[in-house]
Protein backbone atom coordinates (compact mmCIF):
# COMPACT_ATOMS: atom_id res chain seq x y z
CA UNK A 1 0.00 0.00 0.00
CA UNK A 2 1.56 3.30 -1.08
CA UNK A 3 0.28 6.88 -1.07
CA UNK A 4 -2.29 6.24 1.67
CA UNK A 5 -2.42 4.88 5.19
CA UNK A 6 -4.79 2.65 7.13
CA UNK A 7 -6.05 -0.78 6.17
CA UNK A 8 -8.25 -2.11 3.37
CA UNK A 9 -11.17 -4.50 3.49
CA UNK A 10 -11.91 -6.40 0.29
CA UNK A 11 -15.17 -7.46 -1.31
CA UNK A 12 -15.43 -9.22 -4.68
CA UNK A 13 -18.47 -9.29 -6.96
CA UNK A 14 -17.76 -11.17 -10.19
CA UNK A 15 -14.74 -9.39 -11.68
CA UNK A 16 -15.17 -6.20 -9.64
CA UNK A 17 -12.89 -5.88 -6.60
CA UNK A 18 -13.85 -3.18 -4.08
CA UNK A 19 -11.34 -2.06 -1.46
CA UNK A 20 -12.75 -0.01 1.42
CA UNK A 21 -10.39 2.05 3.55
CA UNK A 22 -10.45 1.80 7.35
CA UNK A 23 -8.24 1.18 10.33
CA UNK A 24 -7.92 4.82 11.34
CA UNK A 25 -7.03 5.99 7.82
CA UNK A 26 -6.63 9.68 7.09
CA UNK A 27 -7.69 11.41 3.90
CA UNK A 28 -5.38 10.48 1.00
CA UNK A 29 -4.37 13.69 -0.75
CA UNK A 30 -5.04 14.25 -4.44
CA UNK A 31 -2.12 14.65 -6.82
CA UNK A 32 -0.13 11.88 -5.10
CA UNK A 33 0.45 8.51 -6.81
CA UNK A 34 -1.12 5.58 -5.03
CA UNK A 35 -0.50 1.87 -5.46
CA UNK A 36 -1.64 -1.37 -3.91
CA UNK A 37 -1.22 -5.10 -4.50
CA UNK A 38 -4.09 -7.48 -5.18
CA UNK A 39 -2.83 -10.86 -4.00
CA UNK A 40 -3.90 -14.39 -4.95
CA UNK A 41 -5.04 -13.47 -8.46
CA UNK A 42 -5.08 -16.21 -11.11
CA UNK A 43 -4.06 -15.18 -14.62
CA UNK A 44 -6.18 -16.18 -17.63
CA UNK A 45 -5.46 -19.71 -18.86
CA UNK A 46 -4.74 -18.49 -22.41
CA UNK A 47 -1.98 -16.23 -23.76
CA UNK A 48 -2.60 -12.88 -25.44
CA UNK A 49 -3.69 -9.34 -24.60
CA UNK A 50 -6.35 -8.89 -21.95
CA UNK A 51 -9.14 -6.37 -22.18
CA UNK A 52 -8.88 -2.96 -20.58
CA UNK A 53 -9.03 -2.40 -16.83
CA UNK A 54 -11.22 0.09 -15.01
CA UNK A 55 -10.22 2.04 -11.89
CA UNK A 56 -12.56 4.24 -9.83
CA UNK A 57 -12.49 6.06 -6.52
CA UNK A 58 -15.73 6.61 -4.65
CA UNK A 59 -17.23 8.04 -1.50
CA UNK A 60 -18.31 5.45 1.08
CA UNK A 61 -21.88 5.93 -0.23
CA UNK A 62 -20.69 5.02 -3.76
CA UNK A 63 -20.75 8.56 -5.18
CA UNK A 64 -18.07 8.68 -7.89
CA UNK A 65 -14.93 10.76 -7.31
CA UNK A 66 -12.40 9.90 -10.04
CA UNK A 67 -12.28 7.20 -12.70
CA UNK A 68 -10.52 5.84 -15.76
CA UNK A 69 -12.24 2.88 -17.36
CA UNK A 70 -9.87 2.24 -20.28
CA UNK A 71 -6.58 1.43 -18.56
CA UNK A 72 -4.41 -0.48 -21.03
CA UNK A 73 -4.55 -4.24 -20.56
CA UNK A 74 -1.60 -6.56 -20.09
CA UNK A 75 -0.18 -9.31 -22.30
CA UNK A 76 -0.34 -12.85 -20.93
CA UNK A 77 2.43 -15.17 -22.14
CA UNK A 78 1.99 -18.91 -22.78
CA UNK A 79 2.30 -21.33 -19.88
CA UNK A 80 5.11 -23.87 -19.76
CA UNK A 81 4.86 -27.49 -20.83
CA UNK A 82 6.92 -29.42 -18.32
CA UNK A 83 7.70 -33.02 -17.60
CA UNK A 84 10.04 -32.18 -19.38
CA UNK A 85 8.43 -32.54 -22.83
CA UNK A 86 9.81 -35.68 -24.49
CA UNK A 87 9.65 -37.46 -27.83
CA UNK A 88 10.56 -41.11 -28.42
CA UNK A 89 10.40 -43.36 -31.50
CA UNK A 90 9.50 -47.01 -31.97
CA UNK A 91 12.63 -47.22 -34.19
CA UNK A 92 15.58 -44.83 -34.33
CA UNK A 93 17.08 -46.30 -37.53
CA UNK A 94 17.56 -43.93 -40.48
CA UNK A 95 14.79 -44.37 -43.06
CA UNK A 96 12.77 -46.77 -40.91
CA UNK A 97 9.01 -46.60 -40.40
CA UNK A 98 8.28 -45.37 -36.90
CA UNK A 99 5.63 -44.33 -34.42
CA UNK A 100 6.41 -41.18 -32.43
CA UNK A 101 5.36 -40.92 -28.77
CA UNK A 102 4.92 -37.36 -27.49
CA UNK A 103 4.60 -36.69 -23.76
CA UNK A 104 4.37 -33.51 -21.70
CA UNK A 105 2.68 -32.01 -18.64
CA UNK A 106 0.33 -29.07 -19.18
CA UNK A 107 0.12 -26.10 -16.84
CA UNK A 108 -3.40 -25.19 -18.01
CA UNK A 109 -6.43 -27.14 -19.28
CA UNK A 110 -6.85 -27.98 -22.97
CA UNK A 111 -10.35 -26.96 -24.14
CA UNK A 112 -12.76 -29.60 -25.45
CA UNK A 113 -12.16 -28.21 -28.96
CA UNK A 114 -8.54 -27.21 -28.32
CA UNK A 115 -5.43 -28.21 -30.22
CA UNK A 116 -2.08 -29.89 -29.64
CA UNK A 117 0.63 -28.89 -32.08
CA UNK A 118 3.91 -30.75 -32.65
CA UNK A 119 6.52 -29.54 -35.14
CA UNK A 120 8.57 -32.54 -36.26
CA UNK A 121 12.09 -31.90 -37.61
CA UNK A 122 12.97 -31.71 -41.29
CA UNK A 123 13.73 -35.12 -42.77
CA UNK A 124 10.76 -36.96 -41.29
CA UNK A 125 8.21 -38.16 -43.85
CA UNK A 126 4.53 -37.93 -42.95
CA UNK A 127 1.78 -40.24 -44.26
CA UNK A 128 4.30 -43.04 -44.79
CA UNK A 129 2.41 -46.30 -45.41
CA UNK A 130 -0.87 -44.62 -44.45
CA UNK A 131 -2.23 -41.35 -43.14
CA UNK A 132 -0.42 -39.98 -40.10
CA UNK A 133 -2.84 -40.23 -37.17
CA UNK A 134 -3.06 -40.26 -33.39
CA UNK A 135 -3.49 -43.27 -31.12
CA UNK A 136 -3.16 -44.28 -27.46
CA UNK A 137 -3.87 -40.81 -26.08
CA UNK A 138 -3.47 -40.57 -22.31
CA UNK A 139 -4.75 -37.74 -20.12
CA UNK A 140 -6.98 -36.47 -22.95
CA UNK A 141 -10.41 -37.98 -23.60
CA UNK A 142 -12.49 -37.83 -26.76
CA UNK A 143 -11.68 -38.09 -30.46
CA UNK A 144 -9.29 -36.08 -32.61
CA UNK A 145 -8.65 -34.89 -36.14
CA UNK A 146 -5.08 -34.71 -37.44
CA UNK A 147 -3.72 -32.24 -39.99
CA UNK A 148 -0.31 -33.51 -41.12
CA UNK A 149 -0.06 -31.54 -44.37
CA UNK A 150 3.17 -29.95 -43.14
CA UNK A 151 5.81 -30.78 -40.53
CA UNK A 152 3.69 -28.78 -38.09
CA UNK A 153 1.19 -31.48 -37.13
CA UNK A 154 -2.06 -30.14 -35.63
CA UNK A 155 -4.24 -32.43 -33.51
CA UNK A 156 -7.69 -30.97 -32.82
CA UNK A 157 -10.03 -32.25 -30.13
CA UNK A 158 -13.54 -32.85 -31.46
CA UNK A 159 -15.56 -31.30 -28.63
CA UNK A 160 -16.89 -34.71 -27.55
CA UNK A 161 -15.29 -34.66 -24.10
CA UNK A 162 -14.74 -31.99 -21.47
CA UNK A 163 -11.67 -29.81 -21.04
CA UNK A 164 -8.55 -31.87 -20.29
CA UNK A 165 -7.32 -30.76 -16.87
CA UNK A 166 -3.74 -29.63 -16.33
CA UNK A 167 -1.41 -32.59 -15.88
CA UNK A 168 0.48 -35.35 -17.67
CA UNK A 169 -0.50 -36.06 -21.30
CA UNK A 170 0.84 -38.36 -24.01
CA UNK A 171 -0.12 -39.66 -27.44
CA UNK A 172 1.39 -41.47 -30.42
CA UNK A 173 1.72 -40.19 -33.99
CA UNK A 174 1.58 -43.05 -36.50
CA UNK A 175 2.85 -43.65 -40.05
CA UNK A 176 6.02 -41.59 -39.94
CA UNK A 177 9.28 -42.37 -41.68
CA UNK A 178 12.57 -41.40 -40.05
CA UNK A 179 15.12 -39.11 -41.72
CA UNK A 180 17.38 -40.99 -44.13
CA UNK A 181 20.59 -39.74 -42.50
CA UNK A 182 21.90 -40.51 -39.00
CA UNK A 183 22.55 -37.89 -36.32
CA UNK A 184 20.60 -35.85 -33.80
CA UNK A 185 17.55 -34.02 -35.11
CA UNK A 186 16.64 -30.47 -34.24
CA UNK A 187 14.61 -29.72 -31.12
CA UNK A 188 10.90 -30.52 -31.32
CA UNK A 189 8.59 -27.65 -30.30
CA UNK A 190 5.09 -28.40 -29.06
CA UNK A 191 2.13 -26.27 -27.97
CA UNK A 192 -1.41 -26.48 -26.70
CA UNK A 193 -3.81 -23.97 -28.23
CA UNK A 194 -7.38 -22.77 -28.24
CA UNK A 195 -9.49 -23.78 -31.23
CA UNK A 196 -8.64 -20.38 -32.70
CA UNK A 197 -4.91 -21.07 -32.52
CA UNK A 198 -4.07 -18.95 -29.46
CA UNK A 199 -1.23 -20.44 -27.39
CA UNK A 200 -2.07 -21.90 -24.00
CA UNK A 201 1.14 -23.75 -23.02
CA UNK A 202 4.37 -24.28 -24.95
CA UNK A 203 7.60 -26.23 -24.59
CA UNK A 204 10.20 -28.24 -26.50
CA UNK A 205 12.11 -31.48 -26.45
CA UNK A 206 15.42 -29.65 -26.68
CA UNK A 207 17.51 -32.82 -27.05
CA UNK A 208 15.97 -33.79 -30.39
CA UNK A 209 16.03 -37.42 -31.52
CA UNK A 210 19.20 -39.50 -32.09
CA UNK A 211 18.79 -41.20 -35.49
CA UNK A 212 21.11 -44.18 -35.99
CA UNK A 213 22.59 -45.37 -39.30
CA UNK A 214 20.58 -47.72 -41.50
CA UNK A 215 21.89 -51.21 -42.27
CA UNK A 216 23.59 -52.29 -45.50
CA UNK A 217 22.07 -55.58 -46.56
CA UNK A 218 22.36 -57.99 -49.42
CA UNK A 219 24.29 -59.20 -47.44
CA UNK A 220 27.32 -56.96 -48.17
CA UNK A 221 29.99 -58.98 -50.00
CA UNK A 222 33.56 -58.61 -51.21
CA UNK A 223 35.13 -60.79 -53.93
CA UNK A 224 38.53 -60.74 -55.65
CA UNK A 225 39.51 -61.45 -59.24
CA UNK A 226 42.37 -63.52 -57.80
CA UNK A 227 42.76 -65.01 -54.37
CA UNK A 228 46.45 -65.99 -54.82
CA UNK A 229 48.83 -64.55 -52.22
CA UNK A 230 50.74 -61.56 -53.61
CA UNK A 231 48.76 -61.54 -56.86
CA UNK A 232 47.32 -58.42 -58.42
CA UNK A 233 43.56 -58.42 -58.06
CA UNK A 234 40.41 -56.44 -58.55
CA UNK A 235 38.08 -56.18 -55.57
CA UNK A 236 34.33 -56.22 -56.19
CA UNK A 237 32.24 -54.70 -53.40
CA UNK A 238 28.47 -55.23 -53.42
CA UNK A 239 25.75 -54.21 -50.99
CA UNK A 240 22.14 -53.03 -50.82
CA UNK A 241 21.42 -49.65 -49.24
CA UNK A 242 18.42 -48.93 -47.08
CA UNK A 243 18.55 -45.21 -47.94
CA UNK A 244 19.54 -43.12 -50.98
CA UNK A 245 23.13 -42.00 -51.56
CA UNK A 246 23.25 -38.25 -52.38
CA UNK A 247 24.62 -37.10 -55.75
CA UNK A 248 27.69 -35.79 -53.89
CA UNK A 249 27.69 -38.52 -51.22
CA UNK A 250 30.44 -40.97 -50.35
CA UNK A 251 31.01 -44.71 -50.13
CA UNK A 252 33.72 -45.80 -47.71
CA UNK A 253 35.38 -49.25 -47.78
CA UNK A 254 37.84 -50.23 -45.08
CA UNK A 255 40.16 -52.92 -46.49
Amino acid sequence: LSGMDGTLSVTINSNVVTLTRGGGASEASGGVEKSLNLNFMGNPGVSGATGVFGIQTKENNDLLIDQKMDVTGVTITAGVLSGPPAVTLSSYVAGAASTMTVSFTTANPIPANGKMVVTIPAGFTRDSGGATGIQNASGILGTFSVDATSNTIVITRQNDAGAASAGAKSFELTNLKNPEVSGATAAIPMETQTNGGVKIDEGSDTDGIPITAGALSGPPAVTLSSYVAGAASTMTVSFTTANPIPANGKMVVTI
